[in-house]
């Protein structure tokens, strides 16, 4: 189930309480690094959207591949330099990192 930018559920788990969530997600078999119509995958919008903490990591537990990039070309790393420093920190090292 996608709304009509394609967000899908995992998307708009950073505005909820992923904790519960994202049990339910991964029992549903909702692929991590699903992308919206641009290519943005949750992990992607969390950076952006200024996500807590908390969730950017369940995501990366979760296999979230940062070096996904959206139709535009920018990926994770990229979406880094508008957020704080500590989400730098949490992304592997490999890729752009």
């Amino acid at each position: 189930m996608r709304d009509p930018a394609g967000w899908s559920l995992l998307h708009l788990a950073m505005l909820v309480d992923h904790d519960r969530l994202l049990p339910l997600l991964d029992a549903a078999g909702l692929p991590v690094d699903v992308q919206d119509r641009t290519g943005r995958t949750p992990l992607y919008l969390a950076i952006m959207g200024g996500a807590r903490r908390e969730f950017i990591q369940a995501l990366l537990d979760r296999g979230a591949d940062p070096s996904i990039e959206t139709v535009h070309g920018a990926d994770s790393y990229t979406a880094t330099w508008r957020g704080s420093g500590w989400v730098r920190d949490m992304l592997p090292k490999q890729g752009r990192g």
